[in-house]
């Protein structure tokens, strides 16, 4: 096989590549992940004003809870609610409500 001949087979192998990947970015994508794969969002956000307001109108129904609304926030770590990191704050609405 001559050298042209080479070079005009990876040229049309070339030309052939680029129109498939071309083909390939432009296909929508298929998510992989099925239902029971994919984490359940949550259903709101929770804000953090919404738990500090959840903690006033807690102490504010029996101030003898404030102690337990501190260790509840050392239990993530912190010592006030804006300490606490906005993953957990779904967890920590959960715990207050069961104060």
């Amino acid at each position: 096989m001559s050298l042209e001949a080479k070079i005009e087979t990876l040229t049309a192998a070339i030309v052939d590549l680029t129109e498939r990947l071309s083909a390939i970015e432009s296909a929508p994508v298929e998510s992989a992940k099925t239902e029971e794969e994919t984490p359940a969002a949550p259903e709101q956000s929770i804000t953090r004003e919404e738990i500090q307001s959840m903690c006033l109108a807690i102490v504010r129904d029996d101030r003898n809870k404030k102690t337990a609304i501190k260790k509840t926030l050392s239990t993530f770590g912190a010592t006030l609610v804006k300490d606490v990191p906005v993953d957990n704050l779904g967890d920590l609405k959960t715990a207050l409500e069961a104060l």
